[in-house]
């Protein structure tokens, strides 16, 4: 009985994935195709959805453009997705770039999509 309790221990602190909408700014990825851009090889992470102004594309075959303002929901580990976002003196620059300061976390800024730089 005590080594069930411990693999429930151990599965109790494995981290899960999870699902992230972010905001893409010009540059970086954009203006690619999802195959050109290799989010999955480049981050780990997978693009499940994007929004965008003209509507929403579902599980996005691999020859879908990224715009800037698509909105893409990313499914991935936690530490993944961090991984992809800026640094907070805003030089690390992966997925899009835009001018301006660091933009706030998604603790910072719970519900909202945040931008990519």
């Amino acid at each position: 009985m005590e080594r069930a309790d411990a693999d429930a221990g151990a599965a109790a602190t494995v981290a899960l994935p999870e699902v992230r909408e972010l905001a893409l700014g010009a540059g970086g990825v954009t203006d690619r195709s999802l195959r050109d851009a290799r989010i999955r090889e480049r981050f780990g992470v997978t693009v499940v959805a994007i929004r965008r102004a003209d509507g929403l594309v579902l599980n996005p075959p691999p020859d879908t453009m990224l715009r800037a303002g698509d909105v893409v929901r990313v499914f991935g580990l936690t530490d993944q997705i961090e991984r992809s976002r800026p640094s907070p003196d805003g030089r690390h620059r992966r997925w899009g770039a835009r001018n301006g300061p660091h933009t706030p976390s998604l603790s910072e800024r719970p519900g909202e999509a945040v931008p990519l730089l």
